[in-house]
């Protein structure tokens, strides 16, 4: 499976640390391009990441994201750029104006937007879903019907990614055209997609549901698990490193 928050597996330094480093590194990141209003720093942690990506093996779907993010960002883009109105005009006519300070900000945000989406994505293609849940209870105490909620819905945003592509490939075969120009009709023709895919949801649900109660859900303790992951000094200097990362974002 080739989407995004699927595990790729690897033997990379990445996928050898412990899950929880990964997340806090990931978080530490996003706060910190979050909080930072420097464009040429938020861009170097861009690219930072992307060769990350490459060292771990996941750089086309990472890629695929920050495509996939493109009209989003293009979206944001517009509408910072038409709703800042201070700073130097670059262009003006009537009531539209284009500042420079507008401009700056768009691209700021955009580039935010990346910045903060890509951590989340590497950390989980390199940690497998089970052993961030084990660890989400061993390690931080956190009650295991929650964090098995929360990984779980993790786990199949790419199931369902996958469903709802089938589905549109399902409606071309039928002669149905998602290709058209007309925005309010591609809005309509996606509407009748959600039905059977909240149906199969609902089935697939069900059926996790009575596969954990057959495998002892109510019986899992901070104990249960199998598999031990331990701290190593790479983990330190990860945590270090990105918190570091982040002290420098605030300082910009």
């Amino acid at each position: 499976m080739d989407s995004v928050f699927s595990y790729i597996p690897g033997e990379s330094f990445l996928h050898r640390m412990h899950p929880l480093t990964k997340l806090v590194a990931a978080f530490a990141v996003c706060v910190g391009a979050a909080v930072c209003g420097n464009h040429a720093y938020v861009l170097a942690l861009i690219v930072a990441q992307l060769i990350v990506a490459a060292i771990c093996g996941c750089f086309k779907p990472c890629a695929k994201l920050v495509t996939a993010l493109g009209s989003l960002a293009l979206i944001v883009l517009v509408l910072q750029v038409l709703c800042v109105r201070t700073g130097t005009p670059l262009v003006q006519a009537g009531w539209f104006m284009i500042t420079n300070e507008g401009l700056l900000s768009g691209v700021l945000v955009v580039l935010k937007v990346v910045c903060m989406v890509l951590p989340l994505s590497i950390a989980f293609m390199t940690t497998q879903i089970n052993d961030l849940t084990n660890e989400l209870v061993g390690k931080w105490h956190l009650p295991y019907k929650y964090a098995f909620t929360v990984t779980t819905a993790i786990r199949f945003i790419p199931v369902f990614m996958d469903e709802m592509s089938a589905i549109m490939e399902a409606q071309k075969a039928r002669g149905v055209r998602f290709d058209t120009g007309n925005v309010v009709k591609r809005i309509a023709l996606m509407v009748p997609l959600c039905v059977p895919l909240l149906i199969s949801s609902v089935k697939r649900t069900d059926a996790i549901a009575v596969a954990a109660e057959l495998r002892g859900f109510n019986l899992r303790t901070r104990t249960s698990a199998w598999k031990k992951h331990a701290f190593a000094l790479a983990d330190f200097i990860m945590i270090v490193a990105c918190f570091a990362l982040f002290v420098v974002a605030i300082i910009l």
